[in-house]
């Protein structure tokens, strides 16, 4: 008997020091999406090698989310936490609104074994991108485009700072990198780039235009979503591709609800799902709902109303037969067309679009108001001013990646150029004249973080993400 004891005992560490072994070799690989506004609530995908515990609860071993900026400060803990399997955790977030704009490094504190005891933080750095909304003409950043805007452009006048992804004027939210600069003559404190209005590096009469054009129009920097509240569900906009090309489908779920906060006793629900009118192609939107957890064709009926012109689709849907529905997940999509025929001005890169819901309303089946989040995702266009073709995956190839001191790009065909960009769009490396099939980059001066390489052959042009690391 002792024996037996002894054996037991013996396969209980050999199991705890295996647990532990492969938490300590484990790592976060990636989080999706990667870029988000200030004030945004957003449904985020980590994926990692093995990190995940499965517990009776569904956070498992995660103990905290976070973020971190450069001065290793933490500015967000995860709202809600799902642990999937041992590869891959959801969350939702709430982003402060007041948050400096910038890289952040994500930060998974895990137990190392039994959901108890010490602790380990996986991290990855520099792995997620905050920037804040500009909303061309609104050069005083109060939320309200009019004749007050040209001050700040005269008391900025020839000041030069960084560019925007998205250059044009339409009334959008566009994303923006902070300038060095601030009028700090007003309360709060007014960072440049709102004066630069559109979006050129530079302030001059130029930014009136977007004045003129947006005149009188009104937002609200938070894109009219309520505050996020804890330990209440969620309707939120699932983009099912991070990275989308011209004339791709897009496709949005609209998940309400998710396994560590289901939605309770649902009867109804209506909303308005926010898209970027510029990028989707209006003769092409298809919404479907089916059959979901909160019913099928049978028990319940929908409507929907798409606006393009001011990128708002009316959306609702309620149950027929006087009974309430509890659960979680998809209870309807939205396709779309992928276009780049409305940019103008904008550089070769990303173009990071956001689609978001506002103006939720849930009731059970007596009619009362049941309390709901409102969510936002964001995917990322790449786009090709000249209209060169693009590339299938397997024809380039980036190896290693992540990489830490140089990377080799290889291609079926010739390689003719490479340009590679942080995720601004900015130009870090570029040759013109590769004519090889496979190419050495040196990219030790680079700091961690996301870049997009570009590959151009004859055939046409491949866009893939490389990630810098120590």
């Amino acid at each position: 008997m002792t024996k037996i004891k002894s054996n037991r005992m013996k396969i209980f560490l050999i199991s705890l020091m295996v647990a532990y072994g492969m938490a300590t070799s484990a790592q976060i690989t990636a989080i999706t999406p990667t870029q988000t506004y200030q004030g945004d609530s957003l449904y985020t995908t980590i994926t990692s090698s093995g990190v995940f515990l499965i517990g009776s609860s569904p956070q498992g071993n995660i103990k905290d989310i976070l973020f971190k900026n450069a001065t290793d400060s933490v500015f967000a803990i995860s709202d809600s936490t799902n642990v999937v399997d041992v590869n891959t955790a959801t969350t939702f977030w709430r982003i402060p609104d007041n948050i400096a704009t910038g890289l952040y490094t994500l930060v998974v504190r895990v137990y190392n074994n039994l959901f108890s005891g010490p602790t380990t933080d996986q991290t990855l750095n520099n792995s997620f991108n905050i920037t804040s909304r500009i909303w061309p003409g609104d050069a005083d950043d109060n939320q309200v485009v009019d004749n007050n805007d040209l001050l700040p452009i005269g008391l900025g006048y020839g000041g030069t700072g960084n560019t925007r992804p998205d250059q044009s004027i339409s009334w959008i939210a566009h994303s923006g990198i902070d300038w060095p600069q601030f009028f700090t003559s007003y309360t709060p404190a007014i960072n440049y780039k709102y004066a630069d209005c559109d979006g050129n590096g530079t302030i001059n009469a130029a930014d009136t235009l977007a004045i003129h054009q947006n005149f009188s129009l009104t937002h609200s920097k938070t894109n009219g979503s309520r505050p996020w509240r804890s330990g209440i569900p969620a309707l939120i906009p699932v983009f099912d591709k991070g990275g989308v090309y011209n004339g791709d489908t897009l496709t949005v779920s609209f998940v309400l609800g998710d396994t560590s906060i289901p939605a309770s006793h649902i009867y109804g629900v209506a909303f308005t799902y926010h898209y970027d009118p510029q990028i989707m192609d209006s003769t092409f939107t298809n919404i479907t709902y089916g059959s979901s957890w909160l019913g099928s064709t049978a028990d319940k009926i929908n409507i929907s109303k798409a606006f393009h012109s001011q990128g708002q689709i009316k959306i609702a849907q309620t149950r027929i037969d006087h009974t309430a529905r509890s659960g979680s997940g998809p209870i309807g999509r939205a396709s779309f067309k992928i276009t780049t025929d409305n940019i103008s001005g904008l550089a070769y890169g990303p173009y990071v679009q956001s689609g978001y819901i506002t103006d939720v309303t849930l009731v059970d089946s007596t009619g009362h108001i049941i309390p709901v989040n409102e969510g936002a995702d964001t995917t990322s266009l790449m786009y090709y001013p000249d209209g060169i073709g693009e590339l299938s995956q397997k024809m380039v190839r980036i190896m290693p990646n992540p990489a830490s001191t140089w990377c080799n790009i290889s291609a079926a065909d010739d390689i003719t150029e490479v340009l590679i960009m942080d995720i601004s769009g900015k130009e870090m490396w570029h040759n013109r004249n590769v004519n090889s099939r496979s190419l050495d980059i040196d990219i030790s001066v680079f700091r961690d973080g996301l870049y997009f390489a570009q590959v151009k052959t004859r055939r046409g042009s491949r866009t893939e993400k490389l990630l810098k690391i120590k």
